[in-house]
């Protein structure tokens, strides 16, 4: 019994010897509570503390929740021979639809005249845009009697579809220089016979864009600040009774545009537009030049690191905490010596 206790003994003193051993390093050593003071320069500078605190934490929240939006420029090396569909929807406002026509034509001799309905339509519209009709072919015949009865009605046209163009540039062309007349007379003739010599193609922009409307919507809902359509709505309306007839012209420069969403990547065109009206005595109508720029624009979003707002975080707190730790140990032991030096100067004067 008495080795037993002996050993019990030596095994107890080796687990103190061990816990002493790791006291020594404990770096956050305490102070009895009897010995601790407090002052009221140091309850200021903890209120203090807390609510500088409470603001950086705030704001280190904010900046992690907040996204970066990056871009980055490089050559576009996809071959020129890439169709593109661009998809159009204008508005007329006192051109019959009989005299709206559309001609694509680019640099390298591609043309595309009156698209086809597969891809292009059209339908009339009264005075306030309301429909008149259903959509129809974008390239049927030019008929005397409809277009009489539509230009005494005043009525105009909605043209909306998609042109595939090749990445080089070219111009489409709006008007009713390609119109086809059914029956014997010309244009020229029909046109004076039907008073629309002096037409004026003022308009609406309804949409002018690369893409669908939801891959569109897919974009704005990840890059706010992204235009795909900067055209959109705009209007061109000149003097419908002035002696000339206008060219409505439309300069575009497309750039195309990757974007990443999670794992995938979304592309669209994005562009730049100019425009102007020119006043003329023949072939009025609506002029979109376009060209592809070389350049592609990658767009990606920058998302904080938790472990880094983690770490962020520690050092801004633990540094404010030692800061003010630091404040409050200058201010007491100045206080303290200006304490001290005022009782020594009044027991002198004893």
């Amino acid at each position: 019994a008495g080795s037993q206790t002996q050993l019990n003994l030596g095994k107890e003193r080796e687990m103190s010897g061990i816990m002493g051993s790791l006291k020594t390093m404990d770096f956050y050593k305490k102070v009895p509570r009897d010995l601790t003071e407090g002052t009221l320069s140091g309850a200021i500078l903890t209120c203090s503390c807390v609510v500088i605190a409470c603001i950086l934490f705030i704001s280190s929240v904010s900046d992690y929740m907040t996204t970066v939006p990056i871009a980055e420029m490089k050559v576009d090396e996809k071959t020129s021979d890439q169709k593109i569909p661009i998809n159009i929807d204008i508005t007329f406002y006192h051109v019959p639809c009989d005299l709206v026509h559309l001609v694509a034509r680019d640099v390298l001799g591609n043309s595309v005249v009156d698209v086809g309905d597969d891809l292009m339509q059209k339908r009339s519209v009264d005075a306030k845009q309301n429909p008149i009709n259903n959509w129809r072919k974008a390239n049927e015949l030019v008929d005397e009697n409809t277009l009489k009865d539509h230009v005494e009605k005043q009525y105009g046209c909605n043209i909306r579809g998609s042109i595939q163009l090749k990445k080089v540039p070219g111009t489409v062309y709006i008007g009713y220089e390609s119109a086809k007349v059914s029956g014997n007379k010309g244009m020229s003739i029909l046109l004076q016979e039907t008073g629309t010599m002096n037409i004026n193609f003022a308009h609406r922009i309804n949409r002018l864009d690369v893409g669908t409307r939801a891959s569109q919507n897919k974009l704005r809902r990840r890059y706010k600040d992204v235009s795909v359509n900067s055209l959109d709505g705009s209007k061109m309306r000149e003097n419908v009774g002035s002696e000339y007839m206008f060219v409505y012209a439309y300069y575009l420069n497309f750039v195309k545009s990757k974007f990443t969403i999670g794992k995938r990547q979304e592309e669209a065109y994005q562009f730049t537009a100019s425009k102007n009206a020119l006043g003329t005595r023949t072939s009025p109508g609506l002029w979109l030049k376009y060209e592809f720029s070389p350049i592609v624009i990658k767009h990606s979003i920058k998302e904080s690191s938790f472990w880094h707002f983690l770490v962020s975080l520690c050092a801004i707190l633990g540094g404010l905490w030692t800061v003010f730790g630091i404040i409050d140990g200058i201010i007491h032991t100045s206080m303290s010596k200006i304490f001290k030096d005022s009782i020594g100067k009044l027991s002198q004067a004893v």
